[in-house]
């Protein structure tokens, strides 16, 4: 796995971590995404077709051989789907663009080619941009991990603390909520600790090379 995904990092601009159909995707569709925006490079001028063969599908999805043309499948129709909008409140417009202009799964092989109307998000990012590990992403389980490392990445520069080395930042419980997409689900705080905050904060604890506590500040 490591030959497919090291040293790859998922550079995003910052505002597209708070997108909320972002925490709408599956967990596979998600890490696929993510595979998908790590093998740009910034410089691109424009985003290029991608291939990812069955053995590194099996690798980045967690699946075995013999599921994989059904699970792509699935996959594949969901990433075709994934719109983002853009939303300007004060002129009362909202503009749907859809994340790839290109996802099928063909002679055993995933191709995949991103809208170039997303190269906002990805492109040629000078500034207001998120550098995070691929690697991190595709070890874990849940989508509330994904989201709330993403967004831990982002005050943390995309690195790892060093030894005897504290990161502190702050983090409001709407940020929080808007990323793992949970402003309409587990209302008491206590059911959002427990069911959300708690549990992605153990699995990137146990996968990321950080060991993370918070405290609440009313």
């Amino acid at each position: 796995m490591n030959d497919i995904i090291s040293n790859k990092k998922v550079v995003t601009r910052n505002d597209f971590l708070s997108i909320q159909e972002l925490s709408e995707l599956s967990l596979k569709a998600r890490k696929l995404l993510y595979f998908t925006i790590a093998n740009c490079k910034m410089n691109d001028k424009k985003f290029l077709i991608y291939e990812v063969n069955t053995e590194e599908l099996t690798k980045i999805l967690n699946v075995e051989e013999r599921s994989v043309y059904n699970t792509v499948k699935k996959i594949a129709k969901e990433l075709a789907r994934f719109l983002i909008c853009y939303e300007d409140d004060i002129k009362e417009e909202c503009d749907y663009i859809p994340m790839f202009s290109r996802a099928n799964y063909k002679r055993g092989k995933m191709v995949l080619k991103i809208n170039d109307d997303m190269k906002p998000y990805f492109l040629e990012l000078k500034k207001n941009f998120t550098q995070a590990h691929l690697i991190d992403f595709v070890k874990m389980r849940s989508t509330y991990s994904m989201a709330v490392w993403h967004i831990f990445q982002r005050e943390m520069h995309g690195t790892y603390p060093m030894i005897n080395q504290e990161i502190r930042f702050k983090l409001t419980l709407e940020e929080l909520r808007q990323v793992t997409g949970t402003q309409k689900k587990f209302k008491q705080i206590g059911e959002f600790k427990t069911r959300v905050l708690d549990q992605a904060i153990k699995e990137i604890s146990e996968n990321c090379l950080s060991d993370i506590e918070y405290k609440n500040i009313k």
